[in-house]
């Protein structure tokens, strides 16, 4: 239903005003790799806005446009995408990627919601949980909007959310594996967005709260904490 709603949403909407700046970014990351244009930007929003790039035949050689060797990104939009590219369908390709990050944000929200449903309550509680929990997600204006635009919104929201969460779930039952995935979800939400660095510092305190051990080993979240830091 979320998947649905949002290729609906990114099909009808017109472009906002930064994704022109967006899709450039990811269009110049899938032709060239060039990071030039992503001053301000952490690049994986925009390598996931690239993804599908080379399926569009409309597109021209960013190397060859008069305004490359400026690395101006909106004379590169400007020319790049309102001069010859096919607009509509160069944007949905840019959306779908981004959609496609909302459900899994989605799946990622179900899973939390289980396991915590699962140990605060019963196992037959976890059904009717879920269902309550995926309408309000799948129905939510917000997530749609974010999910059906080619802007950072969502890939942050996204990454924060399962980094977070794979930190509670390594903290229920501390393991190797769950400490890497965690450590690898960090560096994810990092290259989503410079707020990803408040991540960092969030982990801290929540180690203690997550750690169901209590203060019994009161330096051992610290150090998971760095380790995290570390792998991420």
């Amino acid at each position: 239903l979320f998947f649905a709603l949002a290729v609906g949403a990114a099909v009808d909407k017109a472009p906002t005003i930064d994704e022109p700046a967006h899709v450039t970014r990811g269009i110049v990351l899938s032709q060239t790799g060039d990071l030039s244009l992503q001053v301000g930007h952490t690049p994986l929003s925009h390598r996931l806005m690239g993804l599908l790039m080379a399926t569009e035949p409309s597109l021209a050689d960013v190397t060859t446009l008069p305004a490359w060797p400026t690395r101006d990104r909106l004379a590169i939009a400007g020319e790049l995408l309102w001069q010859g590219a096919a607009v509509d369908r160069v944007l949905f390709l840019a959306r779908l990627p981004i959609i496609w990050t909302g459900v899994l944000l989605g799946a990622t929200v179900a899973l939390w919601t289980a396991a915590v449903v699962r140990r605060e309550h019963s196992r037959a509680a976890v059904a009717p949980a879920l269902g309550v929990v995926m309408a309000l997600f799948a129905s939510s204006p917000n997530l749609l909007a974010a999910a059906a635009l080619a802007t950072t919104d969502m890939v942050a929201t996204a990454t924060y959310f399962a980094a977070v969460g794979c930190w509670w779930f390594y903290w229920q039952r501390p393991g190797r594996w769950r400490l890497l995935a965690a450590g690898a979800l960090l560096g994810l939400a990092l290259a989503a967005k410079l707020t990803g660095v408040l991540i960092m510092p969030l982990l801290l305190p929540l180690a203690y709260v997550y750690d169901t051990r209590g203060w019994r080993d009161w330096l051992r979240p610290g150090l998971m904490w760095l380790a995290a830091l570390a792998i991420g």
